[in-house]
């Protein structure tokens, strides 16, 4: 009870006011005292505080150098009890951990590294020929990474690391019949992977065969319906085969599921523009205005389709709004220029005429420029000439067929 009555007494703030009378009538030199001993106090205080704080840091480090130490004494009793193959697989699998990091080259421990041990312990260890080879490959020894992988190839035929990464290299160096084989005989190994069949379908294209390409990037469609970046490729390659129809429909899809595609959305208000369907190419160009709000293109496009459409008030608007956010655009004074003139708002030429020739002047002291827009007319737009580039989902890594083993 006595205890209890104390703890109260600690938080009753009554008992707390009764006591604050008998500290302040306390002499000035006990006060002074007090003083000096609670900061004593609160320097000690600091001090263990830092102190533990060293401590802990201090501990920290000795756990890892202590682990490092531990690491290393592994290491070499590893390499003093274990046969070579087992070494290789060991070696083979640390390399392929530190590829994963990125740590590819450098000081210390590294996947190039533990790649050359890997082969020297075992040189008909495919994987790790494989994975030296991709460590090359990363450093742009597109030469050396091709070898790596013959060997391991050589090492072991049906290696489809080996095969997929070698196919991908002689690509890059622009064997694209070599490489095309590669892949055709990789898809017999591993007719169910999408990565072989995109390569070989983009091979194709790139070897300007469009209709063997369209065939291999449908049987690819056909395993992932959802990807835009495989409809919007076969949109492309229709739009060089002149087939706009079919070109549309695939673009289509391709805004269905994936709507922020900048290359995709301005073809597909192209268009519409170009068929005079300028209300349908509106809701295109108003979704590139708001992925890229300063690109003033778009803006101009959306008020362009709006005046070819006979809605002369709105589009004066817009292009208000546009001369507020970019009050120096030549184009968009230009229109401002004549679409008041044909609203007959004469007093505002005058005003949109002088800010033109302003803007004129001071493009002029300023040189040519690099890329005015002369993006004010949808009809003038280039976006159905444009080549897509599209998404590379698959098989645009050679990262993704380094190996590991087990040991």
């Amino acid at each position: 009870m006595a205890r209890r009555k104390i703890e109260g007494e600690k938080h009753d703030p009554f008992t707390r006011r009764k006591t604050q009378p008998v500290i302040a009538q306390m002499k000035k030199e006990d006060r002074e005292m007090t003083s000096e001993l609670l900061q004593e106090l609160e320097e000690k205080a600091k001090t263990a505080a830092a102190v533990a704080a060293e401590s802990t840091k201090a501990k920290a480090t000795l756990e890892y150098f202590e682990k490092q130490a531990k690491a290393e004494n592994d290491e070499r009793h590893m390499e003093t009890t274990t046969d070579a193959t087992t070494l290789s697989r060991a070696y083979t699998n640390l390399c392929f951990i530190y590829f994963l990091e990125g740590v590819i080259v450098g000081d210390g421990k590294n996947a190039d590294h533990y790649g050359t041990i890997a082969i020297q312990r075992d040189r008909y260890n495919a994987k790790a020929l494989v994975n030296k080879g991709n460590c090359m490959f990363m450093r742009g020894e597109l030469e050396h990474a091709r070898s790596m992988y013959q060997e391991s190839m050589g090492a072991e035929a049906d290696c489809t690391e080996a095969i997929y990464n070698l196919g991908v290299v002689t690509k890059r160096l622009g064997d694209h019949a070599r490489a095309l084989g590669l892949f055709e005989k990789l898809h017999a190994i591993l007719p169910s992977s999408i990565e072989v069949v995109w390569q070989i379908a983009d091979l194709f294209d790139i070897s300007n065969q469009p209709r063997t390409a369209i065939k291999w990037f449908k049987i690819l469609n056909a395993r992932v319906p959802t990807d835009p970046g495989v409809l919007a490729r076969i949109g492309n390659i229709y739009l060089k085969e002149e087939d706009e129809a079919q070109a549309f429909h695939y673009h289509q899809e391709s805004y269905r599921y994936y709507p922020v595609n900048m290359n995709v959305i301005s073809w597909l208000g192209a268009y519409f523009v170009k068929n005079e369907m300028y209300e349908k190419a509106v809701a295109y160009f108003e979704r590139a205005a708001q992925i890229q709000p300063q690109e003033v293109k778009w803006k101009l496009m959306v008020a362009s389709c709006h005046r070819r459409s006979g809605d002369y008030q709105l589009a004066f608007e817009i292009y208000r709004m546009i001369h507020a956010d970019f009050p120096d655009n030549i184009e968009c004074l230009r229109y401002l220029v004549h679409i008041c003139d044909d609203l007959g708002k004469k007093d505002q030429v005058h005003e949109y005429v002088v800010k033109l020739r302003k803007a004129e002047r001071a493009q002029e002291q300023m040189g040519p420029p690099g890329a005015q827009t002369q993006m004010g007319a949808p009809a003038e737009h280039r976006g159905p000439h444009e080549q897509m580039g599209g998404s590379m989902p698959y098989g645009g890594e050679i990262g993704r067929a380094s190996c590991r083993e087990r040991v």
